[in-house]
């Protein structure tokens, strides 16, 4: 116990337990501690700590020292994480801005019925083999929407 107490430096000290730590509701605390040290550079980022797990061995106490194999591969894991969230972010935001600019030329298309012409009649379209070569209005929906192109 000598070396929890010898936090000489402003290190944050951190506690994470397999068996009782909770990743919700825990707070890093000795009495509520993470279930996983990932948790704990979530929840401080890249800040200076001290992350100690549970004890292998029982007679040295409770809480042991994460090592520094498996601290600098929960780094890279919490870098890589951080890194795909920035991407995915950055990608949200081309996409939203690639929908406006999208949906801002779809905006300056205008369709009007030219006045010159005689008016459409409003078919079915059952019935446009009558009305081969005149103008007609036909209303229907789109069963599935296949895109191409752009």
């Amino acid at each position: 116990m000598d070396k929890l107490e010898d936090n000489s430096t402003n290190d944050k000290l951190i506690y994470t337990s397999e068996k009782y730590g909770n990743d919700e509701e825990g707070d890093g605390s000795e009495t509520k501690p993470f279930k996983t040290p990932l948790k704990a550079y979530r929840q401080y980022g890249d800040t200076t700590m001290i992350i100690y797990i549970d004890s292998k061995d029982e007679y040295k106490g409770k809480w042991e020292l994460l090592s520094k194999t498996q601290a600098k591969k929960i780094k890279i894991q919490y870098e890589e994480e951080k890194r795909k969230q920035e991407r995915s972010h950055q990608q949200e935001l081309e996409d939203a801005q690639r929908r406006e600019e999208k949906l801002e030329e779809a905006k300056k298309i205008i369709i009007k019925e030219d006045p010159s012409l005689p008016p459409a009649e409003i078919i079915k379209i059952k019935y446009a083999k009558n009305y081969h070569g005149k103008r007609v209005k036909i209303y229907g929906w789109t069963h599935r929407i296949r895109r191409q192109g752009k």
